[in-house]
């Protein structure tokens, strides 16, 4: 493996900071496909996004809060699983 110069190296990733903004993130993705899917419920632009996340029905507030939830869950699943690889890896 080719190491980095030592002006690009970096320390490991902060889990705790890289899980909030992953969730910040994600959930502000799901507002707006929900938001989207509430304002215009016959165009698909959103749906399959929102159905990652939930079986309830599309524009509906369960939908929202269930897609909230796991919109959380699933990003600190992502934290636990890309935080240690990028940390092994960053670290040379």
């Amino acid at each position: 493996m080719t190491a980095f110069p030592p002006f690009l190296r970096t320390g490991p990733i902060n889990i705790v900071a890289l899980g909030v903004a992953i969730s910040a993130a994600l959930i502000v993705v799901y507002v707006l496909c929900w938001l989207v899917a509430v304002i215009l419920p016959d165009v698909p632009l959103s749906h399959g996004w929102i159905n990652l996340f939930t079986v309830a029905p599309v524009g509906s507030i369960r939908a929202l809060i269930e897609g909230l939830g796991w919109s959380i869950v699933f990003s600190w699943v992502i934290v636990f699983v890309l935080a240690p690889i990028y940390n092994k890896l960053a670290s040379g």
